[in-house]
């Protein structure tokens, strides 16, 4: 049951990787990638750590829609589909890090103070 509550977290960085990689964030990318194997600790900080990872990840998200979104429109572009796109991304980020709240996940990564 964990490792099904922490796929959309896994899936999430790695989609998230793969823009890095294609945007020239190679050295951006490997923190993230390194970071995972973390989720195999049974810790609270484990958890607050991927939550905010996954903060700036959907941050990140919304910041190149928006950009996206500016320099479609200046071409003449389309840019509506690809907005959605990315902000269905940015939703499903912050919903893989809203799972680190459920019942399952607090007991697998106890609170700082259950510590």
């Amino acid at each position: 049951m964990v490792l099904l509550l922490l796929a959309p977290t896994i899936l999430s960085l790695l989609i998230f990787c793969a823009h890095l990689f294609r945007s020239d964030g190679f050295f951006l990318m490997m923190p993230v990638l390194l970071s995972m194997p973390l989720l195999l600790v049974e810790r609270g900080w484990v958890a607050r750590f991927f939550q905010v990872l996954l903060l700036v990840v959907a941050l990140e998200w919304a910041r190149t829609a928006i950009v996206l979104a500016l320099e479609r429109d200046e071409a003449g572009q389309p840019w509506v589909r690809a907005v959605l796109i990315l902000a269905a991304v940015a939703l499903f980020a912050l919903f893989a890090g809203v799972l680190f709240e459920t019942r399952t996940l607090v007991r697998f990564y106890p609170r700082f103070y259950d510590d």
